[in-house]
């Protein structure tokens, strides 16, 4: 049997971990996975220490589990949140239990350091390893990780009779009476920090977004994202940080608002001056899809995902602890299961 050692990553590993990684991030060259591990990994503001763990064999490393750090607040707590990122396991070593001992050794690391006021959770676990997460102490929370689309008919004709580089984005000011919406490839963290602070949902976890936040967060392939801004007299109201998928369909990567009507009208604007026939939102609780629905989302047909052959999977959380009890999975009297007490965007997934 190949013997692995689990060690936590340190720098003189840097150029093994990502030989391993690069089958991971084969789309990128090796400049572009260097930046990508330094952005997530190195450069986060709210990362004091690394939670990124390799398998070992001889100076090979052969598996790579690793957690993004973020601080969650609700009711005026704030907790740190290890969200689940990339992982691989060198094809030459699959089936010997290797993903499983570094999830070991990971919890080990946090027992031993008597991590608390912590929670980890898994926004990007698939099929394929979400049956692996619950057999060692995650549970799934009741709802599922869900799409809404907002789908607009004449930019679709619009997009199929032009046919030719239709949707380059076009940057600018657009002035509606007192209002101003701004499309962009600013990041106006200040401002987007301002009306965070005055607009979040106090009574769902959500991760703080701060200065530090919005300029780290858009720092990498800062050219993919498409900022909305909507101002009344100068102050800001409401933005909108979009993500291109291809000419005909967008992500709503993450948004706030002073109210619902705000969004709305940024939203419609945006999809009218960028020319979007589909911008797709998570909608993981019911309080996301309620406000979505009052923008013009609705929720994407369960019967589409069958068609493409894809899984509607819960979000995964576990508290720290090797051995959980019912009573570790309440924070502050909220369960950390129920998918309402949580305020999850696409931003928060690594």
């Amino acid at each position: 049997m190949t013997h692995v050692d689990y060690i936590k990553y340190t720098s003189e590993y840097k150029d093994a971990t990502l030989k391993l990684l690069a089958m991971l991030w084969s789309h990128l060259n090796d400049q572009q996975r260097r930046l990508l591990f330094e952005w997530r990994y190195e450069q986060n503001p709210f990362a004091q220490e690394n939670y990124i763990y390799l398998a070992m064999f001889g100076m090979q490393v052969v598996g790579f589990r690793a957690f993004v750090p973020q601080i969650l607040e609700c009711k005026g707590n704030r907790i740190t949140g290890l969200t689940a990122a990339d992982a691989i396991v060198h094809p030459d070593f699959r089936r010997k239990g290797i993903f499983s001992g570094l999830i070991r050794f990971f919890l080990r690391d946090l027992e031993d350091k008597r991590v608390n006021n912590c929670v980890i959770y898994n926004l990007s676990s698939n099929e394929y390893s979400t049956p692996g997460y619950l057999k060692l102490g995650w549970q799934a929370t009741n709802g599922l990780k869900r799409f809404a689309l907002h789908y607009n008919p004449m930019q679709d004709i619009r997009l199929r009779l032009t046919r030719q580089n239709s949707n380059k984005v076009r940057f600018g000011v657009h002035q509606v009476n007192d209002t101003t919406f701004e499309i962009s490839n600013e990041v106006y963290a200040e401002e987007m920090t301002d009306l965070i602070e005055k607009r979040t949902e106090k009574s769902a976890y959500t991760c703080i977004r701060n200065t530090r936040y919005f300029n780290w967060r858009y720092a990498f392939r800062d050219k993919t994202y498409i900022f909305v801004y909507q101002r009344i007299k100068g102050k800001l109201e409401s933005f909108l940080v979009l993500n291109k998928v291809s000419d005909s369909q967008f992500l709503l990567w993450e948004y706030a608002a002073s109210n619902t009507q705000m969004l709305k009208k940024t939203i419609k604007v945006a999809v009218r001056a960028i020319r979007i026939p589909v911008l797709r939102s998570w909608v993981l609780s019911q309080h996301d899809y309620t406000r979505l629905r009052r923008c013009g989302f609705m929720a994407a047909p369960t019967k589409i995902w069958d068609m493409l052959g894809k899984k509607r999977l819960p979000v995964l959380v576990r508290p720290v602890k090797i051995n959980v009890e019912e009573k570790d999975f309440f924070l502050y009297d909220s369960d950390i299961r129920n998918i309402e007490n949580w305020q999850f965007f696409l931003a928060d997934r690594h």
